[in-house]
């Protein structure tokens, strides 16, 4: 064997590995062309093959597509007909507001940034951070209220002020989801929700409104470092994962000023793999803090620790704040 043949064979191995990350998004590619034909909802019942095909698709193509489907664990077949499976049924249905256009919507946002990686990455749009926040939101409805309330029981310093009217201050709240959950937990509650992207506040305010909300939630759209509330709120969520780490000490600071002397701030641990840091990182964002980095963090600015505890949410880090 010449010199020349290890290095061939070490060639080919990785051009194989490019091939298999490639099947990743030729899957992709494949569930979003049958999302736009309606085979999805289509799937939500047990559906033949030959239903499924088309004047324009031979049916190796529809029998190739169902295949792939069904390796990848979006249908099953069971005597010749395919359906989705449960989880992927439940995506499609939009359970809870967890959607799959949504997720489709903000993959390829995630796609088109990496694809600039050598280069300047925009900010994203309003529209875009509107993608982003219906991909990581819920919907206020019955299910999403059993698992707040799961969560809010074992963090029971912060049920007893939520139930004893607060009011709560909720930084970075997105379209609302947790912000009008807790609402409807608490009727007795009142909440200011701030975020920092206009398309963003429109939307949550078109979702409290539609709940009969307006009255017990208000919606302010500003940058979080610039509130003027001082000692105001007895509890305060902070969606942290969102924030360029060049506003982080000025959103800490202002957390400290709108809290009360003895008011609780709650910070979430959001997980996050070396894509994820990759792409986080684009937008200003150190990703994958964990509840003991971030209480840490929290400390640094003022803060003691009350508790750090797992919930149905992930890992959460309960502060309070000091007199200043």
């Amino acid at each position: 064997m010449s010199e020349q043949q290890p290095a061939l064979i070490e060639a080919l191995g990785a051009r194989g590995v490019i091939r298999e990350w490639a099947k990743g998004a030729q899957t992709l590619a494949i569930l979003e062309a049958v999302h736009r034909l309606g085979w999805l909802d289509t799937l939500r019942e047990p559906t033949p093959l030959p239903d499924l095909t088309t004047p324009s698709w031979a049916p190796e193509r529809t029998q190739g597509v169902t295949d792939v489907l069904k390796q990848v664990g979006v249908v099953t077949e069971t005597a010749g007909a395919y359906q989705l499976t449960p989880a992927f049924a439940a995506l499609v249905n939009g359970a809870s507001g967890v959607d799959l256009e949504s997720v489709l919507a903000s993959v390829r946002l995630d796609l088109a940034a990496l694809e600039k990686l050598d280069g300047t990455v925009p900010g994203l749009t309003g529209t875009e951070a509107l993608i982003v926040a219906k991909d990581s939101g819920v919907v206020a409805d019955p299910v999403t209220q059993m698992l707040y309330r799961s969560v809010y029981a074992a963090i029971p310093e912060v049920e007893a002020e939520l139930a004893g009217g607060g009011p709560m201050l909720d930084l970075g709240c997105g379209i609302g989801g947790a912000l009008l959950t807790t609402a409807q937990l608490y009727p007795h509650l009142k909440l200011l929700g701030v975020d920092i992207v206009p398309e963003v506040v429109a939307e949550a305010e078109r979702r409290r409104d539609e709940l009969g909300l307006t009255e017990q939630v208000q919606l302010r759209c500003a940058d979080a470092q610039t509130l003027d509330e001082r000692a105001v709120f007895k509890v305060a969520y902070w969606a942290q994962a969102f924030f360029p780490d060049n506003s982080r000490p000025g959103t800490l600071s202002a957390l400290r000023r709108a809290l009360t002397a003895d008011g609780l701030l709650v910070l979430q641990e959001q997980p996050a793999g070396p894509t994820d840091v990759v792409q986080q990182g684009l937008r200003g964002i150190a990703a994958g803090r964990t509840a003991e980095e971030l209480a840490a963090e929290a400390r640094a600015a003022g803060f003691v620790l009350v508790r750090q505890v797992t919930t149905n949410l992930g890992n959460l880090a309960v502060m309070r704040n000091q007199q200043q």
